[in-house]
Order: structure tokens, then sequence, then C-alpha cells
């Protein structure tokens, strides 16, 4: 068919290469065109990314925190040079350092820059936007990323965090809980114990302040004073450290003065003082 329209020659060979050439044309036009739509998709795809994180919201007043930002793209490293983030630092933050590490992968590569700053001012606070130079390796444009920022508030006093000091508040209260817990299992058992020896001894001790009453009732019959008070004295003493009370009134200064003016002075006591001190004593001891 093509021989035929170029032997044929006049106005159906001039028809053919016409039609022929603007086909030609209009194809290779498309062509070109999805080269370059693919290719700037491409590159728009691959360029790098950033990120911006800080470690707190809420920043205590002239302490250090940090700030990271984070460059990353689709490939090795040697694709792209990559230059030091540009800070627009507010009034009130000041840069102390900055320090960068590296992650590499066979897929995609990272570099994280690490800025140590210092509020010295309270109120609200914004860095945006952090500018970030970047080039391809052998190529000599340059090229710009802006990411977007940060907020965050500066307060006077030290604060955690909402979700920091829940954590803090969950791990105090579980922590006061089981000392508690140890504290009243340790306490219990040393009352129950306690009662237990109470218990087993009270008959013993009851018995030891019988056997002295009987004593200063010997003692009173005998008419031996000084050996009564003496005996006297000393239960009063026991029974008030066995029940844990101490002596409120005038009785056993009285009954120790008493026992030196006989022994030192030779006083001589009636019976019924020697009774009624007696009396005193043997309600005493039934009672414990």
């Amino acid at each position: 068919m093509v021989l035929f329209f170029i032997k044929s020659g006049g106005k159906k060979s001039r028809l053919f290469f016409r039609l022929f050439k603007r086909s030609f044309f209009l194809k290779g036009g498309n062509l070109f065109l999805f080269l370059f739509v693919f290719i700037f998709i491409s590159s728009v795809l691959a360029a790098p990314k950033g990120k911006v994180t800080i470690e707190n919201q809420e920043i205590p007043l002239q302490k250090k925190f940090f700030l990271k930002v984070e460059i990353n793209w689709k490939g090795e490293e040697e694709r792209y040079e990559i230059h030091a983030p540009r800070l627009e630092l507010p009034e009130g933050i000041e840069e102390e350092g900055v320090s960068s590490f590296s992650i590499g992968g066979s897929e995609e590569y990272k570099i994280v820059y690490l800025f140590q700053l210092v509020a010295n001012k309270e109120g609200e606070y914004r860095i945006d936007p952090i500018e970030v130079d970047y080039q391809e390796k052998g190529k000599p444009e340059l090229f710009t990323k802006r990411i977007p920022g940060v907020s965050f508030k500066v307060l006077k006093r030290p604060t955690l965090g909402t979700k920091n000091q829940w954590l803090l508040f969950g791990i105090g209260l579980f922590v006061f809980l089981g000392i508690f817990s140890m504290l009243y299992l340790w306490n219990s058992r040393k009352i129950k114990r306690n009662e237990t020896i109470h218990d087993l001894s009270k008959k013993e001790i009851r018995e030891n302040f019988l056997a002295k009453l009987e004593e200063c009732r010997k003692y009173k019959t005998e008419g031996k004073v000084d050996k009564f008070l003496q005996t006297a004295i000393f239960i009063k003493k026991e029974l008030e450290s066995f029940q844990g009370e101490e002596d409120k009134g005038k009785e056993l200064a009285d009954m120790e003065e008493l026992l030196e003016r006989v022994k030192y002075g030779g006083l001589k006591v009636g019976s019924e003082v020697v009774e009624k001190y007696f009396k005193d004593l043997e309600r005493l001891v039934r009672k414990c």
C-alpha cells in the first residue's frame, strides 16, 4: 500500500507523507510530555522530607531541652548533600549547641539533628519555619526545604506533662500501697505474737503478784512495817510497769517517804495505815 502511494505520485503521495509526518510528531510530543511528567513526579517523591519534634510541650524555665529535626529520603546516602537546618529562634530562646547522627539503609537514609536550646523567659513560643538547604550530588542547583515548626510553653515551675504526671502518680501510689501493706502485715503479726506471749505469761505474772501480796500480808501480821513497805512499793511499781500506766497520784511517793522515815527516823506507823495500803494493793493485784 505504501509502494502504491509512492509510485502513484501526485496528490496521493503528498497526502501520505503529510499524514505520516503529523502522526509521528504528535506521538513524539506525547512521549516527551509523559517522560517529563514522570521525571518531575519521581524527583518530587524522592526529594528529602523533614519532620520536627520537641521532647515536651511544656518546658521549665531556665532548663535545657532538645529540638529534633529529621531529614530522610529514598535511596542511598550519596544521593543528596544536606546542609545544617536553619532555625529562626524567637526572643527568649537561645541555642546552646547542635549535634547530628545518621541512620542508613538499603532503601532509605536519615539524618537527625539535635538542637540543644534553653528558655530564658516565660511565655508561649513557636519555632517556625525550619529551613534546610540540599542539593543532589554532582549538581550545582541548591534547593530549600521548609519544614513546619513546633509550638510550646515555657513555665516558671517544672512540669512533667500530663502523661508523665499520671505515670509517676500511678507508680507512687503503687509503691505507697505496697509499703503500707507490708507494714500492716508485719504489725499485725507482731501484735498477734505479743498477744500470744502476753496471754501465756499473764497467769504466771499474776501468780507472782499474789505471792508478793502474801509476803506483804505476812509482814503486816508480824508488824514488820519496813519490810511491808518495801514489798508494797515493789508490787506497785511492777503493777504500773505491767499495765503500762504511770502513778498519777502521790501514793507511791508517800510510801517511799514513809519507808525512809521508818528505816532511818524510827517512825512508828499505825496498823490502820498499813491496813489501808494493803487493801489498795490487794485490790490492784486482783484486777490485773
